[in-house]
């Protein structure tokens, strides 16, 4: 498909059916980094905000503690996909929703087009200026304000500009949207 790397979190009473969905957003598309997450390993679970795709098994004994987290979160970075009974939840943040029964092939047209409706939404950022580049970076880095203008030998307040810039460019809310979607663009511009 030609963009960024694609970040899957997968989350499944069943380690064979995360496996398996794994397996198959790894056939279809190229850069794909899947985590799979089962009750073994719900208490690793990493932010769900550094992901492009969760899909949920609405069965599955954690969900609903996920589903919590996302209707507390800004998901607008994150495309939701719910397997299960359509109906069964109802989360206040916009999902996409398939069936448990699904065809490989429905399976594939949907996820297909799950992604490329999210990369359509959300172009590609703009350009960010060498100045808000290496702020950015320095963002990315987890470094604060103060030590961001001490780096680069500017004012605070000059930071807070830059930040600004950054964010508008890079079309998000805050500091930790930034450091992700930063990380992504970097990628998708080799540096």
């Amino acid at each position: 498909m030609g963009h960024s790397r694609i970040s899957t979190l997968i989350c499944s009473n069943s380690a064979l059916m995360a496996q398996g969905i794994s397996v198959t957003i790894d056939a279809l598309f190229n850069q794909v980094s899947n985590i799979c997450l089962t009750p073994h390993y719900e208490n690793q679970r990493p932010s769900i905000a550094a992901f492009t795709l969760v899909i949920i098994d609405a069965g599955s004994s954690f969900s609903e503690g996920i589903i919590d987290e996302l209707n507390q979160s800004n998901t607008h970075r994150t495309t939701i996909v719910i397997i299960g009974e359509p109906g069964t939840i109802k989360p206040s943040f916009p999902f996409h929703s398939i069936e448990r029964d699904i065809d490989l092939r429905r399976f594939e047209e949907m996820i297909r087009r799950v992604i490329s409706a999210k990369y359509d939404v959300r172009d590609r950022p703009a350009d960010l200026t060498k100045m808000q580049e290496e702020v950015a970076h320095l963002i990315v880095q987890g470094l604060v304000n103060k030590e961001i203008a001490r780096q680069l030998a500017i004012s605070e307040a000059t930071v807070r500009t830059h930040l600004t810039a950054i964010y508008r460019r890079l079309r998000v809310k805050n500091r930790t949207e930034a450091a992700v979607v930063a990380r992504e663009y970097f990628i998708a511009h080799g540096h």
